[in-house]
């Protein structure tokens, strides 16, 4: 059996507020998706017959793989009052990058499976992140 996000979270010696450990644990579940489904698309991009159209596309979900894995790790962390404001602008910048990666996959999901699963695991990352950015 894999430990779990939540299972981490919970053996952590900085107990965290109400709900706070769930929403984290989704957002991280969510990360972790989202850092998969943009990194495999943007390797299926490269490897279609014309990888020029969809450059854009390779570059959003570079950018959205990298932040989403680095904030993934970074809420792992105890989240001590005092770095608190680092996640924050850590999620921030990872929602704005799953905004991005959304919309440009969205723009090819009917002519690409890959983008079209990848735009729904951004979307999906992006509603977590979204609760738990407003709850921190």
């Amino acid at each position: 059996m894999a430990v779990t996000a939540q299972q981490m979270l919970m053996a952590q010696p900085v107990e965290l507020d109400g709900e706070l450990p769930d929403l984290v644990a989704r957002a991280v579940e969510a990360l972790g998706a989202c850092t998969v489904a943009c990194t495999s698309c943007a390797g299926s991009c490269l490897a279609e017959k014309d990888p020029g159209s969809l450059a854009d596309c390779v570059v959003a979900c570079t950018d959205c793989a990298d932040l989403c894995a680095t904030t993934a790790r970074m809420l792992l962390r105890p989240l001590a009052n005092t770095r608190r404001s680092t996640g924050v602008t850590v999620l921030a910048a990872c929602i704005g990058a799953c905004e991005t990666a959304a919309a440009e996959c969205a723009r090819h999901e009917l002519m690409h499976r890959h983008c079209r699963l990848c735009a729904e695991a951004c979307r999906e990352c992006l509603q977590v992140c979204r609760e738990l950015l407003a709850a921190l």
